[in-house]
């Protein structure tokens, strides 16, 4: 990948760039070259599903603007049609700015049936709920791909082909989890690795159908990228409003899958680690550690914070597994977590 363009011009302004270049070949006046029109084309019936019905040759983009009002990337279809594109790479969308967008097309006399919303993603994100409630088709890099890869027969354009290889091998090193141990997983594979379960069907969440999301969480001791599952089923210690929930950690090469407490509110003269003896002990048995009948080993060190781990489910962080069998771990995680809420509810029930 050392001599492919896009291995160097990573941000955002360049895939801007990028993407208006692409579009320009739907454009009247445009320099022939039939593979980029039919990939450009390709693209805009999938932005506005109006236009499917239409012959190639009768779709056009009539311009090209961008940061009109900070929009990314905004497209003139023949009709009228206005098509927004939110481009990201790493980042996700923040400030109500997808919303924003279109009320600004408004105020300027834009029909609201003629606006259409892309929201175009090639790294990784865990929660894009916030574009699909402003309205916006969420193109994630495997939808990107599928275009890309059907519409690029004969096209001999550097950029093009630059920018197709390296997504797909961005893809291919991704899909890499399914076949490598944990221990040489890499930031690409371990968040495909929570991507995929996060979309796969197959996997029962048992008593956690709530939020499932990942990321990167950046702390002292070097960081990790987590994947949590949370049941949203606050209980309630006293007036200390708090909730249990899973968490999976990965880092350097090793991963492991905790019990966690995070405490919702402030209250004054209480102390975290009140709650966290009632959850973790059996204090009628001189402190004996009491998540046992639950599958989970004492962690090393029980912390007292807002955010508390009270279990892991292996003794120490895993590297000699591989995803099947690290999926089937999880798996049985949530399905013993149904237990473990019943106990919080009645441990924090007996104060």
């Amino acid at each position: 990948m050392k001599n492919n363009l896009f291995t160097y011009a990573t941000s955002e302004l360049s895939q801007d760039a990028f993407l208006c270049w692409l579009m320009s070949y739907a454009m009247k006046d445009a320099k022939k070259d039939e593979a980029l029109r039919r990939c450009a084309i390709a693209f805009l019936k999938q932005f506005v599903p109006p236009i499917k019905t239409l012959k190639d040759g009768e779709i056009y983009v009539s311009n090209i603007e961008r940061q009109h009002g900070k929009i990314d990337v905004l497209l003139t279809v023949e009709g009228g049609y206005k098509v927004i594109v939110e481009d990201k790479t790493f980042t996700s969308d923040h400030d109500e700015q997808l919303t924003r967008y279109k009320d600004l097309l408004i105020s300027e006399g834009v029909g609201p049936e003629l606006i259409y919303g892309v929201y175009y993603k090639t790294g990784f994100e865990s929660d894009t709920s916030n574009a699909e409630k402003a309205g916006y088709a969420v193109f994630d890099r495997k939808r990107i791909l599928s275009i890309l890869n059907a519409n690029s027969s004969g096209a001999t354009n550097d950029i093009f082909l630059n920018y197709l290889d390296f997504y797909n091998t961005f893809e291919t090193e991704t899909q890499r989890y399914q076949t490598l141990p944990v221990r040489q997983w890499d930031w690409k594979m371990i968040q495909g690795y929570y991507e995929d379960l996060k979309k796969a069907a197959d996997f029962r969440r048992g008593s956690l159908d709530g939020a499932f999301n990942y990321g990167y969480v950046a702390n002292p001791s070097g960081g990790f990228y987590g994947l949590w599952l949370f049941p949203w089923m606050p209980l309630n210690y006293g007036t200390v409003e708090f909730y249990p929930y899973l968490q999976m950690e990965f880092s350097n090469g090793a991963i492991n899958i905790c019990a966690k407490l995070c405490i919702q509110n402030d209250v004054q003269e209480f102390k975290p680690s009140e709650l966290k003896d009632i959850i973790a002990y059996n204090n009628t048995q001189e402190w004996k550690y009491d998540l046992e009948q639950f599958g989970y080993f004492k962690p090393s060190r029980l912390s007292s914070g807002k955010t508390m781990t009270v279990g892991t489910i292996w003794r120490e962080p895993r590297k000699d597994i591989d995803c099947a069998e690290l999926t089937a771990s999880i798996q049985s995680a949530v399905d013993g977590f149904a237990q473990f809420m019943l106990y919080c509810k009645a441990k924090a029930g007996e104060t």
